[in-house]
């Protein structure tokens, strides 16, 4: 929890389930990427491709339906 870098982040997870707006456009870009990558580079078939897009979609929605941190001074 005293870490500089992954401290804070965790703290507020922690005492407000909160996830910070840069964190949540990071990780719903790179669930995106991540998506596509599957799309393009596998093919995989359409059943295996929409139960990872389901997936996806859920974590998703569940990363940015969480509150923002407070503004600390």
């Amino acid at each position: 929890m005293d870490h500089p870098l992954f401290g804070p982040p965790l703290r507020d997870w922690r005492e407000e389930g909160a996830i910070s707006r840069r964190a949540k456009i990071s990780a719903v870009l790179l669930m995106s990427l991540a998506l596509i990558y599957l799309w393009v580079a596998f093919e995989p078939p359409a059943i295996a491709l929409l139960v990872v897009t389901g997936i996806m979609f859920t974590c998703g929605a569940f990363i940015v339906s969480r509150p923002e941190p407070p503004n600390k001074p």
